[in-house]
């Protein structure tokens, strides 16, 4: 129900992921398959963690042919389908008026940090994308933290895994501080 935060996740999918489909022919020209494989799987999760449900499928598709070593051809004509596809999605994030830079300011007490942060992890553990909300609401009591940038970057690109680690990491310096 947050147009608001939607808006800025599509914009920064679409500066983050809108050339995947770029690097993956350019990986493939130099022979990195895995490379390939993996830009293709970290889209594939962010489209489908956005809705981008028709992305997230043709990219398991292109996944698929990519795998098991299907004809150019065929895979080229799966890479131009969904190159199709992540360009509309691109498109539409572009024509969206909202200024994704916003961070709102934090209430939160040093004191109440480690709750606020254990709080956090419980929800990027469970891929809840409750947990972009509740990050923006953390953030400036985070700035001047070790990795809060990564954090940031983890978190607004749905990297949910990452962002746990780095979590972790700041409750360990937390505790042991």
């Amino acid at each position: 129900g947050n147009y608001d935060a939607l808006a800025a996740l599509l914009k920064r999918f679409e500066r983050t992921h809108g050339d995947t489909v770029l690097e993956v022919r350019a990986a493939l020209g130099a022979g990195q398959r895995q490379p390939a494989d993996q830009a293709l799987h970290r889209l594939r999760g962010v489209a489908g963690n956005l809705g981008a449900n028709e992305v997230a499928r043709l990219t398991a598709h292109v996944e698929t042919a990519l795998r098991e070593h299907r004809p150019e051809a065929a895979l080229q004509a799966a890479l131009d389908q969904l190159a199709a596809a992540l360009d509309t999605v691109c498109a539409g994030a572009r024509s969206l008026n909202v200024d994704d830079q916003v961070i709102p300011t934090s209430n939160t007490a040093q004191s109440e940090l480690p709750l606020k942060l254990a709080e956090l992890q419980g929800l990027l553990q469970n891929n809840n994308l409750k947990a972009l909300e509740h990050f923006r609401a953390l953030r400036p009591a985070l700035a001047e933290l070790d990795h809060a940038a990564a954090l940031a970057d983890a978190v607004e690109s749905l990297n949910f895994d990452a962002a746990g680690r780095l979590v972790e990491a700041m409750m360990q310096r937390k505790d042991s501080a």
